[in-house]
């Protein structure tokens, strides 16, 4: 199996999920993007690509940028890629009609709100993408090992499938079990890394056995000089 690395900057600024190598990652045509922060100006004829976006950057028409962008740099707050926490889908059906739950408006904003959430806890964890089209989270945790948290079909609805790579089959099983405890709840990608914390370290202390052996009786000095 083939994984992409998604880029950040297509799913903060351009609301759409795309990939590391793909046709998808060239900006526009006919568009700018200008960044209030830096004052920056980036364009695809001038070989600017997704990746080199600012999370800042917004979206101006290329024949009309030089007139909206003071209004940009003068409004425009450079923190805006922090989005607000996402609707509640109207339709369950509507959203999960395929595999990419996130090519709906509902879904995007969803993961967009994930992946912030995810990036502040968890940095080291990337989000891919599958040659299926599927969504997953990659990464290391300190003491467990590769973890990789996929993204269902019938997401939200259906949970994570979490596989830790250097457990047993049974272990992921409960693992899994536990976590879909919480779908009701609107368990997030965040939230199942620390139910595999709390798993494993659970488990640990269960499985604790004391490194003091027990001493064998040893005759006192006294009976010893009788």
């Amino acid at each position: 199996m083939v994984y992409r690395k998604v880029v950040p900057q297509g799913l903060l600024n351009q609301n759409r999920v795309a990939v590391e190598g793909s046709p998808d990652e060239r900006l526009p045509s006919g568009q700018v993007y200008v960044s209030p922060a830096s004052g920056k100006v980036y364009d695809r004829d001038k070989g600017d690509t997704l990746a080199s976006l600012p999370p800042d950057a917004a979206e101006i028409p290329k024949t009309t940028w030089w007139l909206k962008a003071p209004q940009l740099w003068r409004g425009r707050r450079a923190d805006k890629a922090l989005q607000p926490p996402f609707p509640v889908p109207k339709s369950v059906a509507e959203e999960n009609q395929d595999s990419r739950w996130y090519i709906t408006p509902v879904g995007i904003e969803r993961l967009k709100t994930e992946y912030q959430e995810m990036k502040r806890y968890f940095p080291d964890f990337e989000l891919y993408q599958d040659e299926l089209g599927m969504l997953l989270w990659m990464g290391r945790l300190e003491g467990l090992g590769e973890i990789r948290i996929h993204y269902p079909a019938g997401y939200p609805i259906s949970p994570f499938n979490v596989a830790v790579m250097d457990t047993t089959e049974s272990q992921d099983a409960k693992l899994n079990e536990k976590i879909s405890e919480y779908r009701t709840l609107g368990i997030t990608p965040t939230g199942a890394l620390i139910v595999v914390l709390r798993f494993f370290l659970k488990e640990r202390e269960a499985n604790v056995v004391s490194d003091d052996p027990r001493t064998e009786e040893t005759p006192s000095r006294d009976s010893t000089d009788a």
